[in-house]
């Protein structure tokens, strides 16, 4: 019988790659060429059958013997250890446990390191708060396409690799048989009947947006300047709305601490859209005040006219902020960005903020 036990610890933390190296008895250290290092444990003709036993160093070199002995043991009673881990991980069925059990059994080929971290945080972000605690078998289109929808037109290329990563678990976990009938996040033949294709949608040309990381230099400057444009451009992005709606905004519509834009000035006009004003926007109308309290809040040069979109954007560019940079509407852009990357809110809350429908009713209540 070919010998044991052939690594030391110090040996699995310097050994190079890429390369397959041997403990003996069917147990090897893969290091790739990126020097990511996992177990694998090969057996019958020249190998052929490989089962993957976790990376290294999570799995350390005596847990990974450990498991080559049971592999072993499981061969020599004449089972296939690939078919029983297979009957083992049956019983655990939710979306979240399916794809990290994937993503453990391909990290080994994967080449670069970051790859596991960027399909966890993928996952994570997007699938994780819809379907991660559902059993597979219950997932449907409609799930499949409450994650996809938000994000498929303003991040489009990081929508599609959603699709294509919750596309290759749904395949993982059909092949163990823990659904039957279409994989959900299916694109062709499915999918692409119901949401454009990437490619098309990347052609779009949405309004520009400043990166929300460069909101914090922005502010000061905007609030230095104390004109009215800058005032109704402040309480624009504090509050998230389109520009149309604060340049017509009158003092009727403030209730207490909120603003309360009628349902005619709303997108979907079938209801009124409530904005819990920030200590911010509270002391901006309290500013505006100062003019009086009838009429619109934030007027243009004469009391009774507003004032125009064109006066903002103007603002705008004597900031040294080009149209082709920036555009009053972009910030709405800026806010679902800094909610979706940086805040814990949930899609469905940011999604209300912006006066968006929300199809879901249960989310919506």
């Amino acid at each position: 019988m070919a010998a044991k036990n052939k690594l030391t610890k110090r040996q699995c933390e310097t050994a190079a790659g890429p390369k397959l190296h041997s403990d003996g008895g069917g147990l090897y250290l893969k290091v790739t060429a990126s020097k990511t290092r996992s177990w694998v444990f090969r057996w019958g003709a020249g190998g052929k059958n490989v089962i993957g036993l976790g990376p290294f160093p999570a799995v350390g070199l005596a847990a990974a013997r450990e498991k080559a002995d049971e592999c072993r043991r499981l061969i020599a009673s004449n089972q296939d250890p690939i078919a029983v881990r297979a009957e083992q991980q049956t019983g655990s069925q939710t979306f979240k446990d399916c794809a990290e059990r994937f993503i453990a059994s391909q990290e080994a080929g994967w080449k670069n390191p970051k790859h596991r971290q960027q399909w966890a945080n993928t996952l994570s972000t997007y699938a994780y708060p819809v379907i991660g605690d559902m059993s597979v078998e219950n997932i449907t289109t409609d799930h499949v396409l409450r994650i996809l929808e938000p994000i498929w037109e303003t991040k489009t290329e990081t929508a599609s690799r959603v699709q294509q990563r919750m596309n290759r678990v749904f395949n993982y976990a059909k092949t163990f048989k823990l659904f039957d009938g279409q994989n959900p996040a299916q694109w062709q033949g499915h999918l692409e009947n119901l949401l454009s294709p990437a490619i098309k949608v990347k052609d779009v040309k949405h309004r520009p947006a400043m990166p929300y990381a460069e909101m914090s230099s922005f502010m000061p400057k905007l609030r230095a300047r104390g004109a009215i444009a800058s005032l109704l451009l402040e309480f624009q992005i504090l509050t998230a709305t389109r520009p149309s709606q604060p340049r017509l905004a009158c003092w009727s519509e403030i209730e207490g601490n909120d603003w309360v834009i009628p349902q005619d000035r709303t997108k979907n006009r079938k209801s009124p859209h409530r904005v819990p004003l920030s200590r911010q926007a509270l002391g901006i109308l309290e500013r505006m005040r100062e003019l009086g309290e009838d009429g619109l809040i934030f007027p243009g040069q004469r009391m009774d006219r507003p004032m125009s979109d064109a006066t903002v954007e103007a603002l705008m560019k004597r900031m040294g902020i080009q149209s082709d940079t920036a555009v009053p509407h972009g910030f709405r852009s800026t806010f679902k960005d800094w909610a979706g990357e940086v805040a814990a809110y949930p899609n469905e809350l940011s999604e209300m903020a912006l006066g968006h429908t929300i199809r879901n009713k249960a989310e919506e209540a």
